[in-house]
């Protein structure tokens, strides 16, 4: 009998983005027209409100969900999951990193994200470079010998203004 069958295996939802005011405004479409399309095929109008964030963990533990990995995009996001984490131990924060301000940028809010308990870093898939780009190859590094996991989503499926190719494992 294994975890699953005994009833015993920790449930973790892999890709949250809270209902906070300070991550809703991702959601804003002027922000980002490719957004437009997706919360219009996904119906997701009615989860772009805030939901207070106790409401949601209590949500998540009816369904058997004991941990939520939760995200940030940016500096001010990746503050904003790192105080809330630190309140609720249901979740697990996973800092975003852009790259539109180089690479050193990007390392140095990787350091600053470790120094402060982050899980894990997640790239964004809506970057111009490959996954694979050799540029990238000193963020992988720093997290290797760091052991902080780096997440990639590997494909955005709702925009054609992404090419799906850059974030490719491969």
């Amino acid at each position: 009998m294994n975890e699953w069958e005994k009833g015993t295996m920790t449930i973790i939802d892999g890709r949250v983005r809270l209902r906070t005011k300070t991550l809703i405004d991702f959601w804003k479409t002027e922000k980002n027209s490719g957004l437009k399309n997706y919360i219009e095929m996904y119906h997701m109008q009615d989860r772009l409100s805030i939901m207070d964030v106790a409401d949601l963990i209590a949500l998540a533990s009816e369904s058997g969900i004991e941990k939520l990995l939760v995200y940030g995009s940016t500096p001010t996001e990746n503050t904003h999951i790192l105080e809330l984490s630190k309140k609720n131990p249901a979740l697990i924060p996973v800092g975003g990193i852009s790259l539109d301000a180089g690479i050193r940028v990007a390392l140095e809010e990787i350091i600053s994200l470790k120094d402060q308990n982050i899980a894990a870093i997640d790239i964004s898939f809506l970057c111009d470079r490959n996954v694979n780009d050799r540029e990238l190859y000193a963020l992988y590094a720093y997290c290797e010998i760091n052991a902080l996991p780096v997440i990639i989503h590997s494909g955005i499926h709702y925009s054609r203004d992404v090419n799906m190719w850059k974030a490719q494992p491969q």
